[in-house]
């Protein structure tokens, strides 16, 4: 039995035409994997979107319409390729001046589109957070004190050039 190799089978002339497009199409899809899973850790250009509370249970420390900052920078540490940062009133709910705030994210055309953190601050010092910078909504969810916190945001960023976190 004789392997593939390459475009050639062990020395003995080429691939059948199929085969070799085969071989070019498997090595596309794995760039494309690769670049799925590890694409969440590209940088994108900071943003900033303003938003309003929508809804609010246990004890939050913010209220309903009260009015709120997101903002998402390129800064990464352990692992976590952005630092997102989200003010409502007087309170930071995620990131801000403290250690902290970093997350997965996604990007699409040097933009950022979505983060994620899936750790409690018991595990982690920092909330559960869902953005969708795209759809306008970032949830924020905690254990100390519990709580939930739904934010939806106007998706034009603010018209400062950079987010200020």
């Amino acid at each position: 039995m004789r392997l593939a190799i390459g475009p050639e089978r062990d020395g003995n002339g080429p691939l059948p035409k199929e085969a070799h497009m085969r071989s070019k199409l498997m090595a596309v899809t794995a760039i494309i994997v690769v670049g799925v899973f590890f694409g969440r850790g590209a940088k994108g250009e900071p943003v900033e979107v303003a938003g309003r509370v929508v809804r609010v249970s246990g004890q939050a420390p913010v209220r309903v319409d009260d009015p709120c900052t997101v903002g998402v920078t390129p800064e990464s540490r352990g692992g976590y390729p952005c630092r997102v940062s989200i003010t409502c009133g007087k309170h930071t709910l995620y990131g801000g001046p403290r250690l902290g705030g970093y997350a997965k994210c996604s990007v699409s055309d040097g933009k950022y589109t979505a983060a994620s953190d899936d750790m409690l601050s018991s595990r982690d010092g920092d909330p559960w957070l869902q953005l969708d910078v795209t759809g306008g909504r970032a949830t924020v969810r905690d254990n100390r004190p519990e709580h939930d916190v739904v934010i939806e945001m106007d998706t034009t960023p603010l018209a400062s050039a950079g987010a200020r976190p």
